[in-house]
């Protein structure tokens, strides 16, 4: 097979790579579609991104010198004549010979831009992080892509079993997410000396999360759980990390309102957005994900990398790389008590603690590399593109 780095624009006509995110702040899907995007650039092949809206993903886009545009997702998502304007615009900027290949983060985008891929005649990679119903996929494969793309095992055997009830016909990849295992492992620093550069309490053990706020993510789980690890008299502090996901943006009120009423807003602290997570992760006692939806958390990687221990709900995506005991611990969304529980072990076990972080992190770097997914990525592109 023909090596896609070898391409010149200049003796062979290739097809540019869209890659299209479905916000404009920076999740896990985020994260891939950038990255994905970088790599291209670096291989030298014709990319463009695509963004609704101008934020942080457009800046993250900007620092890896990656090319761009928005689209108009309010637009499309009205239903009418706006939603095909926004459409023809779209398309206009995915006009390419030959055939775009267009990689769109999100199902729902894809239902929404495919008035824009057919009228271009794109080569469509949709792309499922987070587990879908049934309902959903079927909604969203109406008009079937070229090529779908799973985050996790279990969501990729979902799908399949779907379209075949439905007798579809589409090309099923388990694509587990992967991470850059050299961002997220340990450095020459220790802990203490992160969390004095960063301007962090070093005398209390850390509590963190990296997720948006959105009340499927459980950061109530964890300002509960951290409650009681106060009333038991245990020195923790607990951080938030991400930004307000809900579309009223009230959930980041009642958090805070959540810890007044509990007695713990000297100790819980919203970070907001941040570009500073492997630091974080190294500042940081134990990682949780009291999630009740995900797909494969990139978080939870990035965590286990770090040598952190993870806590996190009993959800098919966290069990696939979270062994109860052995590489984190599982404890139900709702049981604030058993994550509290958890937190305390982990922080005066100091056997426990490592056996866990050193099984995680073997695990992560034998299975979940970036090297490996972005070669698996660019051979699925490479097999689209006109030989």
């Amino acid at each position: 097979m023909l090596d896609m780095r070898s391409i010149h624009p200049t003796t062979r006509r290739v097809s540019t790579v869209h890659e299209v995110l479905a916000s404009h702040l920076v999740g896990g899907a985020g994260i891939v579609a950038i990255r994905l995007a970088r790599a291209a650039r670096e291989r030298q092949i014709p990319s463009m991104s695509w963004v609704p809206g101008r934020g942080p993903a457009s800046d993250s886009l900007d620092r890896e010198g990656v090319s761009w545009r928005t689209y108009d997702l309010e637009a499309m998502r009205d239903g009418t004549i706006r939603h095909l304007t926004a459409c023809a615009r779209m398309g206009i900027g995915l006009v390419g010979r030959p055939r775009p290949i267009v990689h769109v983060h999100n199902p729902v985008i894809y239902r929404l831009i495919r008035p824009a891929l057919v009228a271009v005649n794109a080569r469509v990679v949709v792309h499922f992080q987070i587990e879908p119903t049934d309902e959903e996929i079927r909604w969203t494969l109406r008009f079937p892509p070229d090529q779908i793309v799973a985050c996790a095992q279990y969501i990729a055997a979902k799908i399949a079993a779907t379209l075949a009830q439905g007798g579809v016909v589409v090309p099923v990849t388990a694509l587990p997410n992967a991470i850059d295992l050299q961002r997220f492992s340990r450095g020459p620093a220790t802990k203490i000396d992160v969390r004095r550069r960063l301007g962090l309490p070093t005398d209390r053990h850390v509590v963190l999360m990296l997720a948006n706020l959105a009340p499927h993510k459980g950061q109530a789980t964890a300002i509960r759980a951290v409650q009681i690890l106060k009333r038991r008299g245990i020195p923790v502090d607990c951080w938030l990390v991400g930004e307000e996901r809900t579309d009223v943006g009230s959930y980041e009120a009642e958090l805070r309102q959540l810890c007044s009423a509990l007695g713990v807003q000297d100790i819980v602290r919203f970070l907001g957005f941040r570009r500073d997570g492997p630091d974080l992760l190294r500042a940081a006692d134990v990682f949780l994900l009291p999630s009740t939806h995900e797909g494969l958390p990139l978080s939870v990687l990035e965590a286990q990398a770090a040598h952190v221990p993870v806590i996190g709900a009993p959800i098919p995506g966290i069990l696939e790389v979270v062994e109860d005991g052995m590489t984190g611990f599982v404890v139900p969304a709702d049981d604030p008590t058993g994550y509290a529980d958890r937190i305390q072990l982990l922080c005066e076990r100091e056997d426990t603690r490592g056996r866990i972080v050193g099984a995680a992190a073997a695990q992560v770097e034998r299975d979940y590399g970036w090297t490996t997914f972005e070669a698996r990525m660019f051979n699925l592109y490479q097999s689209m593109m006109p030989q």
